[in-house]
């Protein structure tokens, strides 16, 4: 999962990780989760393994007995309202819009100036969709959120200032089975090597390995970012997170080609843990979120 934020004068990109530490997470056997989330974790766990295929394919109609959809909102929730956009109905590409209604104080969206969010959610490529009730809830209370960082603007219109923001729980891999991946697979939510290796070979090339620079970002065949533009990025992992070693490289290879990287760490929690608003880190989480918009929609217009 991931967000982008940019705008005309200024663009960063920020990935949340946190490294589990013997001495601070907590034992993946006794993870202590309120019992709703305990039942999505399992549910969908259950749902991933009996719907993928050997040959790379979903069965998508017994995904749907697992995976619950909702509709567009056209009422307002929490200040939010949604509604489909189709980009290409042929491959079936769209995207859920989430417009506020209202802002802090009660004032018209059209008289504040807002960020906008740009939400690629998670699901190894091959899972989930914006529809999924997961993530609509997720986006709503998001979008919800950044009502708070709404201000006054009489100088410009909504479109002029519009601003973009990407924050990843990145999903990274390679060849190499690394010492969390070997360590946490089979004992946290989600991920396990099993699973993670049957999402590479659905979303990569035919003929690739895990090795493949989209997989292995800074792997023997990546490409150097030394000399290329790229936005200031900040990085969440979960400290049982199988896949913290890679996500852990991903921010030192950003600082090695001298890019802005930031880390935050969350020990005790796992991958995907933001889509779950019961968990304290769910909290922490919207608030890193919000300050570096809030950070960044200042600076932008300085």
């Amino acid at each position: 999962m991931y967000f982008i934020y940019s705008s005309r004068h200024h663009t960063s990109i920020y990935l949340f990780v946190s490294r589990a530490r013997s001495s601070m997470a907590q034992s993946p056997r006794l993870l202590d989760l309120p019992w709703k989330v305990k039942l999505s974790i399992s549910t969908l766990s259950f749902a991933i393994d009996i719907t993928r295929r050997s040959n790379g394919t979903v069965n998508r109609f017994l995904m749907s007995l697992f995976d619950f959809k909702t509709s567009p909102s056209k009422k307002p929730v929490n200040g939010v309202k949604s509604t489909d956009i189709t980009i290409d109905k042929a491959r079936n590409l769209w995207f859920r819009l989430y417009t506020p209604t209202t802002t802090t104080g009660g004032a018209s969206r059209n008289d504040v100036s807002m960020p906008v969010i740009f939400f690629f959610h998670g699901g190894g490529f091959a899972y989930m969709s914006p529809d999924s009730k997961l993530y609509d809830d997720f986006c709503t209370g998001l979008r919800a959120s950044s009502l708070q960082l709404s201000s006054p603007s009489t100088t410009a219109s909504l479109q002029n200032i519009a601003v973009q923001h990407n924050t990843k729980t990145p999903f990274f891999g390679g060849e190499e089975r690394t010492e969390s991946e070997t360590r946490l697979s089979g004992q946290v939510p989600f991920v396990t090597i099993e699973r993670a290796d049957w999402m590479w070979r659905a979303f990569l090339p035919e003929g690739s390995d895990r090795d493949h620079p989209a997989a292995n970002v800074f792997g023997l065949n990546s490409v150097d970012l030394s000399g290329r533009e790229f936005p200031a990025t900040i990085v969440f992992i979960g400290g049982l997170d199988p896949l913290q070693d890679w996500q852990r490289r991903y921010y030192e290879g950003l600082k090695k080609s001298g890019k802005k990287a930031y880390l935050v760490e969350y020990p005790n929690t796992f991958h995907a843990f933001y889509a779950y608003p019961d968990l304290p880190e769910f909290s922490l989480f919207i608030k890193e979120v919000m300050e570096f918009v809030q950070k960044q929609s200042a600076a932008a217009n300085k």
